[in-house]
């Protein structure tokens, strides 16, 4: 997958097949609160899924080269993961 419209249309496509609430359009929420958050990271999950999928379909692919990649959805999990425990993150409006 390369391109931003390329990747836009994809996890959108995704976002659709997934009834998805945080990632469905262009931009994605704010993520503002302990809900959201959890949303997020169940919908990444499943976005690393569809792509790990993917990724084993393409013959050309290498081993190495879908670690790569699969690699860089784990970083995104698990840094949401993390911030469940973090002090501070979830913003405050008043």
């Amino acid at each position: 997958m390369c391109g931003q419209r390329t990747a836009e249309g994809w996890v959108m496509e995704i976002g659709r097949k997934h009834d998805f609430k945080f990632f469905a359009g262009l931009y994605p929420l704010f993520i503002w609160d302990a809900a959201h958050l959890e949303q997020a990271i169940h919908e990444i999950a499943i976005l690393r899924e569809e792509r790990r999928q993917e990724l084993d379909r393409i013959p050309s692919v290498s081993n190495a080269d879908k670690a790569y990649e699969l690699q860089s959805w784990d970083a995104i999990l698990e840094r949401l993961k993390r911030l469940r425990t973090e002090e501070g993150w979830q913003a405050d409006f008043g």
